[in-house]
Protein backbone atom coordinates (compact mmCIF):
# COMPACT_ATOMS: atom_id res chain seq x y z
CA UNK A 1 0.00 0.00 0.00
CA UNK A 2 2.64 2.67 1.00
CA UNK A 3 3.85 2.47 -2.68
CA UNK A 4 0.35 3.36 -4.28
CA UNK A 5 0.63 5.95 -2.08
CA UNK A 6 2.65 8.59 -3.87
CA UNK A 7 0.57 7.31 -6.86
CA UNK A 8 -2.53 7.76 -5.86
CA UNK A 9 -1.32 11.52 -4.17
CA UNK A 10 -0.50 12.50 -7.94
CA UNK A 11 -3.31 11.61 -9.32
CA UNK A 12 -5.38 13.80 -7.37
CA UNK A 13 -3.41 16.57 -7.90
CA UNK A 14 -3.54 16.12 -11.59
CA UNK A 15 -7.32 15.89 -11.87
CA UNK A 16 -8.10 18.17 -9.15
CA UNK A 17 -9.69 21.67 -10.04
CA UNK A 18 -8.11 24.23 -10.20
CA UNK A 19 -7.88 26.21 -6.98
CA UNK A 20 -7.34 29.85 -7.36
CA UNK A 21 -6.09 31.78 -4.19
CA UNK A 22 -5.28 35.22 -6.54
CA UNK A 23 -8.00 35.22 -8.91
CA UNK A 24 -7.08 36.21 -12.25
CA UNK A 25 -7.37 39.39 -14.28
CA UNK A 26 -11.34 39.13 -14.94
CA UNK A 27 -11.48 39.25 -11.07
CA UNK A 28 -8.91 42.44 -10.44
CA UNK A 29 -10.27 45.07 -9.51
CA UNK A 30 -9.97 48.62 -10.94
CA UNK A 31 -9.79 51.87 -9.67
CA UNK A 32 -9.31 54.38 -12.20
CA UNK A 33 -5.93 56.37 -11.53
CA UNK A 34 -7.73 60.18 -11.72
CA UNK A 35 -11.09 61.66 -11.69
CA UNK A 36 -12.20 65.01 -12.27
CA UNK A 37 -15.92 65.40 -11.05
CA UNK A 38 -18.05 68.05 -10.11
CA UNK A 39 -20.23 67.88 -6.39
CA UNK A 40 -23.01 69.73 -5.44
CA UNK A 41 -23.37 70.21 -1.56
CA UNK A 42 -20.37 68.06 0.41
CA UNK A 43 -17.06 69.27 1.38
CA UNK A 44 -18.01 72.65 0.29
CA UNK A 45 -21.28 72.80 0.93
CA UNK A 46 -22.98 74.46 -2.26
CA UNK A 47 -20.58 72.96 -5.57
CA UNK A 48 -16.96 72.04 -5.65
CA UNK A 49 -14.68 71.28 -8.46
CA UNK A 50 -12.32 68.03 -7.73
CA UNK A 51 -9.47 66.15 -8.79
CA UNK A 52 -8.99 63.10 -7.07
CA UNK A 53 -6.25 60.81 -7.45
CA UNK A 54 -5.59 57.45 -6.81
CA UNK A 55 -2.72 56.40 -4.04
CA UNK A 56 -2.95 52.79 -4.64
CA UNK A 57 -6.02 50.02 -4.88
CA UNK A 58 -7.69 51.45 -1.56
CA UNK A 59 -6.89 55.01 -0.91
CA UNK A 60 -7.36 58.21 -3.17
CA UNK A 61 -6.64 61.78 -2.66
CA UNK A 62 -9.16 64.60 -3.21
CA UNK A 63 -8.47 68.38 -3.80
CA UNK A 64 -10.95 70.66 -5.00
CA UNK A 65 -11.78 74.40 -5.60
CA UNK A 66 -14.87 76.42 -5.16
CA UNK A 67 -16.22 79.72 -4.90
CA UNK A 68 -19.69 80.85 -3.76
CA UNK A 69 -21.44 83.87 -2.17
CA UNK A 70 -23.82 83.04 0.78
CA UNK A 71 -27.73 84.08 0.28
CA UNK A 72 -28.65 87.87 1.45
CA UNK A 73 -30.80 87.33 4.59
CA UNK A 74 -31.53 90.45 5.98
CA UNK A 75 -33.97 89.29 8.78
CA UNK A 76 -33.51 88.19 12.27
CA UNK A 77 -33.36 84.48 11.61
CA UNK A 78 -29.58 83.71 10.52
CA UNK A 79 -28.91 80.22 9.75
CA UNK A 80 -24.83 81.02 10.09
CA UNK A 81 -24.96 81.90 13.38
CA UNK A 82 -22.83 85.10 12.86
CA UNK A 83 -23.42 88.19 11.64
CA UNK A 84 -20.94 88.85 8.22
CA UNK A 85 -21.67 91.95 7.54
CA UNK A 86 -23.79 95.65 8.51
CA UNK A 87 -24.93 96.63 5.17
CA UNK A 88 -24.33 95.19 1.63
CA UNK A 89 -23.91 91.72 0.11
CA UNK A 90 -22.43 89.05 1.95
CA UNK A 91 -18.74 88.15 0.98
CA UNK A 92 -17.85 85.52 -1.49
CA UNK A 93 -16.42 82.36 0.12
CA UNK A 94 -13.43 80.89 -1.56
CA UNK A 95 -12.99 77.36 -0.48
CA UNK A 96 -10.40 74.29 -1.04
CA UNK A 97 -11.58 70.77 0.05
CA UNK A 98 -9.31 68.35 0.50
CA UNK A 99 -9.47 65.06 1.86
CA UNK A 100 -7.40 61.15 1.91
CA UNK A 101 -10.44 58.58 1.24
CA UNK A 102 -10.49 54.89 1.46
CA UNK A 103 -12.26 52.73 -1.06
CA UNK A 104 -14.15 49.68 0.56
CA UNK A 105 -14.56 47.23 -2.85
CA UNK A 106 -18.40 45.78 -2.10
CA UNK A 107 -20.14 43.84 -4.71
CA UNK A 108 -19.12 43.26 -8.48
CA UNK A 109 -17.64 45.39 -10.30
CA UNK A 110 -16.68 49.27 -9.19
CA UNK A 111 -18.61 49.67 -6.51
CA UNK A 112 -17.15 51.17 -3.29
CA UNK A 113 -17.83 52.36 0.35
CA UNK A 114 -15.71 55.26 0.61
CA UNK A 115 -14.54 56.83 3.97
CA UNK A 116 -12.80 60.11 4.01
CA UNK A 117 -10.90 62.30 6.82
CA UNK A 118 -9.63 65.76 5.64
CA UNK A 119 -10.22 69.64 6.15
CA UNK A 120 -11.76 72.50 4.38
CA UNK A 121 -9.32 75.67 3.85
CA UNK A 122 -10.31 78.81 2.56
CA UNK A 123 -11.43 82.26 3.18
CA UNK A 124 -14.02 85.03 2.89
CA UNK A 125 -13.20 88.05 1.01
CA UNK A 126 -12.70 91.30 3.19
CA UNK A 127 -15.32 93.31 3.17
CA UNK A 128 -14.83 97.34 4.46
CA UNK A 129 -17.47 96.83 7.21
CA UNK A 130 -16.68 93.30 8.32
CA UNK A 131 -13.47 93.25 10.74
CA UNK A 132 -13.75 89.34 11.79
CA UNK A 133 -11.68 86.54 11.02
CA UNK A 134 -11.29 85.79 7.40
CA UNK A 135 -10.05 82.40 6.86
CA UNK A 136 -11.96 79.10 6.77
CA UNK A 137 -10.34 76.26 8.70
CA UNK A 138 -12.81 73.05 8.86
CA UNK A 139 -12.67 69.17 9.43
CA UNK A 140 -14.06 66.97 7.68
CA UNK A 141 -15.32 63.20 7.60
CA UNK A 142 -17.32 61.91 4.99
CA UNK A 143 -19.43 58.66 4.12
CA UNK A 144 -20.68 57.77 1.04
CA UNK A 145 -20.86 55.40 -2.58
CA UNK A 146 -18.87 55.24 -5.22
CA UNK A 147 -19.18 53.85 -8.71
CA UNK A 148 -16.92 53.75 -11.56
CA UNK A 149 -18.68 52.71 -14.44
CA UNK A 150 -16.47 52.86 -17.43
CA UNK A 151 -14.92 55.92 -18.01
CA UNK A 152 -17.90 57.91 -15.47
CA UNK A 153 -17.93 58.22 -11.78
CA UNK A 154 -21.12 59.04 -9.40
CA UNK A 155 -20.39 59.05 -5.84
CA UNK A 156 -23.68 59.52 -3.32
CA UNK A 157 -22.30 60.48 0.52
CA UNK A 158 -22.80 62.06 3.28
CA UNK A 159 -20.42 65.24 5.01
CA UNK A 160 -19.96 65.76 8.66
CA UNK A 161 -18.65 68.97 9.38
CA UNK A 162 -16.37 69.83 12.45
CA UNK A 163 -15.40 73.38 12.54
CA UNK A 164 -12.67 74.46 14.76
CA UNK A 165 -10.88 77.95 13.87
CA UNK A 166 -11.52 80.48 11.77
CA UNK A 167 -15.29 82.41 9.77
CA UNK A 168 -16.68 79.10 8.82
CA UNK A 169 -20.41 79.74 7.99
CA UNK A 170 -21.51 77.57 11.24
CA UNK A 171 -19.62 77.31 14.45
CA UNK A 172 -21.55 73.69 15.59
CA UNK A 173 -20.99 70.30 13.69
CA UNK A 174 -23.48 69.69 11.16
CA UNK A 175 -23.96 67.11 8.08
CA UNK A 176 -24.34 68.38 4.80
CA UNK A 177 -25.19 65.43 1.81
CA UNK A 178 -23.21 65.08 -1.65
CA UNK A 179 -23.44 64.25 -5.18
CA UNK A 180 -20.79 64.15 -7.74
CA UNK A 181 -20.39 63.04 -11.40
CA UNK A 182 -17.47 63.31 -13.54
CA UNK A 183 -15.24 61.54 -15.15
CA UNK A 184 -12.12 58.70 -15.14
CA UNK A 185 -8.96 58.91 -16.73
Amino acid sequence: MSRWLPRIALALVCIAPPLRAQGDARDRIVVPNQAVYAEFGGNALVYSINLDRKLNSQYTVRVGYSRWQPLDLRFDFNPFGDQYYDSGPPPHLTLYPVSLNRLIHVGSGSRFVEIGAGMVLGERDKLPDYHGERRIQTGTISVGYRYTPGIGILRLGLVTFLPYRGAFPSKRAFFAPAVSFGITF
